[in-house]
């Protein structure tokens, strides 16, 4: 059994949950601008994710009701930004600033 949590096995787990579940990716070198695209699906109604950049915390936290009304809050940090893509419409690419944010998506 292995048991070192530096083997890459166990970090490729790690990222998937933070770019797929919580769907946190750098959308440029030094995670300046953000890119958020969460994948909610799988029996999955919930998750919360977080990422220390330079620049400071950036975090998702989003649910799926009975309903399947998608709600998602996003931290982004001082000094950078984030690219919003949300669950039904990949088309469409919501741009914001540093702060908190919150969006919903009906089912």
């Amino acid at each position: 059994m292995m048991t070192s949590f530096n083997h890459y096995a166990f970090g490729s787990v790690a990222n998937w949950i933070f770019r797929t579940t919580g769907g946190l990716a750098p959308a440029e070198p030094g995670w300046k601008t953000v890119r958020v695209e969460p994948v909610p699906g799988g029996g999955l109604t919930f998750a919360t994710t977080s990422y220390l950049s330079p620049y400071g915390t950036v975090s998702t936290d989003w649910t799926v009701d009975e309903e399947g009304v998608f709600q998602l809050t996003l931290v982004v940090p001082p000094n950078s930004k984030a690219e919003v893509v949300l669950p039904g419409d990949t088309q469409n690419v919501i741009t914001v600033g540093s702060g908190t944010h919150s969006f919903k998506v009906s089912g």
